[in-house]
Formats: C-alpha cells, structure tokens, sequence
C-alpha cells in the first residue's frame, strides 16, 4: 500500500512537463528509485503495424538511446501477454526462454525480465522494460500491482502530453472558430462576424480538425471544452 502511494504521489508531479524527453527520462528516473530495478527502457507501442520502438532508457545511472530498436510484437509471445492482459508481468528462467523467440529485442544473455505496460485509459502506448534488479527482489503481487499501476499513470501522462501537443499546434483563429462553434453558430455567421469568406472559415475548420485528429466539428469542440482551452 505504501508502495502504491509513493507511485501515485510522485507522477502527480510530473504533470506540469511540457518536454516530451525530460518528462520520459523523468518517468524512467523514478521508476528506478521506487522500486528494485536497476535499468529500464521505455518503448513506444502502435497497435497500428504492432511496433515496439525504442526511444529511451537509463542504465547505471547513464541515459541510453535505443531508436534504433524496433519489433513486430506480435512475433514476440512476451508481449501479447502484457499486452493482452494490461498488467506488469515478470518473466524469468525456462518460462522467459519459452516465450521467446528467435527475433527479439532483448540481448541474447538475458535470461529474466520485467515488462510493465504504459496505459493509455485502455490503450498501450508502449512498455518499460528491464532486466537489472536489486538482489533478492521478490516480484510479488503487491509488487506486480505497484508496477502496474506506475505503467497506467504514467500512460496517462504520456497521452494527456500528446493531446496537449495537438491543441497547441492550434493557430489563433482556429480557437477563434472552435469558439464560435461552440456558440452554435454556422459558417455563415462566423464569417460575418469575423470579417472572412465563407469558405476561408471552412479552411480553418478543415486545418483543426486534422491538428486535432478528430471526425468533425462536434468532437473538436467536445476536445477542446474536455481539456478547457474554449469555453
């Protein structure tokens, strides 16, 4: 339980990061100082092509880039399981070889390992993985469950960061008109009111709604008024 809350204390510091790669090293940083893990290398996950790239990772202390590391998950068993189930998994001995197979992204010397999943709600957006502990570290439930429960706050912020990044690619008048919308108005009016066509008024929607990465006028708006940047 004290575990639990020392993970829940220091992620609800990290909100205030505006860095993308401040914040993951941050996020690695700690994760190493909460719990008996000696190394751990954060990858990004897309169940689109089923990627795991390697971005980042701190061992002995030292920060490492991994880009250069990539994989199909879904030749890796390993994954499919954290994947599957959402949960921080512990893999080690002849249960961590069976799982394995001949392509992997683990160094051929390593025998046991650590896989904790980054949630997004009910997304995986990628993993932290290490395979360096103190000595005689248990990975018991509670400890599981901690570790868990690191991967799923620390998703959030990763996600929140990125709809964060989308909003303020936003220009000035795209607000000004996912403000009008919010009003009700039409394109018509908003043009009136604004002092441009018609359709420049449509351009602006258009170019919003592909920053936003969002269908139509109603989920833009709905985004926007979600994280309060309109009202």
């Amino acid at each position: 339980m004290m575990m639990k809350q020392n993970v829940q204390e220091t992620l609800s510091n990290l909100t205030s990061f505006y860095n993308q790669d401040e914040l993951l090293i941050e996020i690695l940083e700690n994760y190493t100082r909460i719990f008996p893990i000696r190394d751990a290398f954060l990858y990004r996950y897309s169940s689109i092509g089923y990627l795991a790239e390697g971005i980042i990772g701190i061992s002995h202390s030292k920060v490492v880039h991994i880009r250069s590391e990539r994989d199909d998950v879904r030749l890796l068993p390993v994954f499919n399981a954290v994947i599957g189930e959402r949960k921080a998994k512990y893999f080690t001995g002849i249960e961590f070889l069976k799982l394995m197979t001949s392509k992997h992204i683990f160094s051929s010397e390593v025998n046991s390992s650590i896989i904790v999943p980054l949630c997004a709600g009910p997304v995986v957006v990628g993993f932290i993985i290490s395979y360096s502990f103190d000595d005689d570290t248990t990975f018991d439930q509670e400890l599981l469950s901690s570790l868990t429960l690191f991967g799923r706050l620390s998703g959030n912020i990763l996600g929140n960061l990125g709809e964060s990044k989308k909003i303020d690619r936003l220009s000035r008048r795209e607000l000004e008109v996912m403000q009008h919308i919010s009003w009700g108005e039409s394109s018509s009016e908003m043009a009136d009111v604004m002092g441009i066509s018609e359709s420049t008024v449509n351009q602006y929607v258009k170019s919003a709604l592909t920053k936003l990465d969002v269908n139509n006028r109603t989920q833009a708006v709905a985004e926007l008024l979600r994280k309060g940047v309109i009202s």
